[in-house]
């Protein structure tokens, strides 16, 4: 596998990576509401962990295409672990928005999910 045939791959990946950031974003713009009114539909739930299902599933492809490429073409691996960690992150920070929404929906407080300091 060379850089014309990863092209593709990253490129939709990119593609992907946008759209769950602005999925994370919108998210977040919601907390405030459901804050407000104590709710989070069941739907949401749902496309949250979807979405989280997802973001498992590209970096898993990541990791596999890495791992084909790692003896081959180091650069091409870097860019791979880069996208990576690019999921990863956006992964966390649906995971720590999903957190809250379930907080929300159990009648749960910040504080009373808050994780003390050491």
């Amino acid at each position: 596998m060379d850089k014309s045939e990863l092209a593709p791959f990253l490129a939709a990946e990119g593609a992907k990576l946008a759209g769950w950031r602005d999925q994370a974003h919108q998210l977040s713009l919601l907390l405030v509401p459901a804050r407000i009114e104590g709710a989070v539909s069941e739907e949401l739930h749902a496309t949250i962990e979807q979405t989280c299902s997802a973001l498992y599933v590209e970096i898993e492809r990541c990791r596999e295409k890495q791992e084909a490429l790692a003896p081959e073409d180091v650069d091409l691996t870097n860019e791979l672990a880069a996208l990576e960690d690019d999921l990863r992150l956006v992964l966390l920070e649906i995971t720590e928005l999903s957190t809250e929404f379930y907080a929300i929906r159990s009648g749960l407080s910040e504080t009373d999910i808050a994780i003390p300091a050491p």
